[in-house]
């Protein structure tokens, strides 16, 4: 699922990196946010918003 989301949003803005420097949003807790280890709504908000996800619970980290 990142993959998809990062190779899209790649897509609309060029890099990862920019698009979190658009949305004032630090990169490395986006990184830590879509690695499922964290939760922000900033970042959920601005994806959503994008349409890079379609709710909050696909960046949560699948327990085994």
């Amino acid at each position: 699922m990142a993959t998809d989301m990062t190779a899209a949003i790649k897509e609309d803005y060029g890099t990862v990196k920019r698009f979190c420097k658009l949305h004032d949003i630090n990169y490395k807790t986006y990184n830590v946010v879509c690695s499922g280890y964290a939760s922000s709504k900033k970042i959920v908000d601005a994806l959503l918003k994008g349409g890079y996800i379609k709710s909050a619970d696909e960046l949560k980290k699948k327990s085994a």
